[in-house]
């Protein structure tokens, strides 16, 4: 993984802040229908978007990582990991909504390591912007 992008630093993507916008009202509207949740936000994020994109959610876990990829990513085979990072490449430059479909053709593994890892990158833009509490 010599290359890792920081997402942090592009240049704003207008498809990015549409899918950010979109995840944006997909939050409010869980708050709005769960306004007493016991989830962190990270989690009710993650449960934003597995709603907007159809995307199964599997049980938030409470882990921490250096890495751009999920903990139980990092033993898994280097391909394995260069599809997950392709995947997140992909829906910072040419959208969510591309990435998660390519990521549905994947393995399950893949589908939920791309999941977890889109959380962790979208989770402080969306910070940023005052969009989560």
């Amino acid at each position: 993984m010599a290359n890792q992008v920081d997402y942090f630093e592009s240049p704003k993507n207008p498809t990015i802040e549409k899918d950010l916008n979109r995840l944006s009202k997909e939050i409010n509207r869980h708050y709005e229908n769960e306004p007493k949740t016991q989830l962190s936000s990270r989690e009710v994020l993650k449960k934003s978007i597995g709603s907007a994109y159809n995307i199964p959610v599997r049980q938030p876990t409470t882990q921490k990582q250096s890495s751009i990829l999920p903990q139980y990513l990092e033993n898994a085979s280097s391909e394995d990991k260069a599809k997950v990072e392709k995947l997140i490449n992909l829906a910072f430059h040419d959208g969510l909504e591309k990435a998660v479909n390519e990521a549905k053709k994947e393995s399950p593994f893949i589908l939920d390591a791309f999941h977890e890892v889109l959380v962790d990158k979208i989770y402080p833009l969306l910070k940023q912007r005052g969009d989560i509490k």
